[in-house]
């Protein structure tokens, strides 16, 4: 199990890494998040229910998941965000996460490039405020 999901979670605190230092765009950002939603989509659910895997898993992170996931959703919301701006953070995530899995259906379907770029415009769309004109 270690083996399967080491890289893409490593990539996923190199991600919130970057992050927190304010080198991460939000479309780059929610990119990466698709990704790895799509490297993992078989093994999360696994490792998101399986208390013995976590215990497995977790201990060999730099920090627990939902401090990286805190990172990200920060990083997202953007500095001194406001509540609103928060939940189109959760939302923006909510979106890749749940499109991309919805679009890819079983282990063997893969992404098409368009299916991406809807997702992620998507996301974006909840990311960003609605305009007032």
């Amino acid at each position: 199990m270690n083996a399967l999901v080491a890289e893409p979670l490593a990539a996923y605190v190199r991600l919130a890494d970057r992050t927190v230092a304010g080198k991460t765009a939000p479309a780059e950002l929610l990119q990466a998040f698709l990704d790895f939603t799509v490297e993992t989509r078989t093994l999360l659910p696994i490792v998101g229910s399986d208390p013995s895997v976590r215990a497995i898993i977790d201990p060999q992170l730099p920090r627990r998941p939902d401090e990286i996931f805190a990172a990200l959703l920060a990083g997202l919301a953007g500095p001194r965000p406001s509540r609103a701006g928060k939940i189109r953070a959760q939302a923006a995530f909510a979106v890749v996460k749940e499109a991309t899995v919805g679009a890819m259906g079983s282990a063997h379907d893969s992404l098409r490039p368009a299916d991406r770029a809807e997702i992620l415009a998507a996301a974006l769309r909840a990311l960003n405020p609605p305009s007032d004109g």
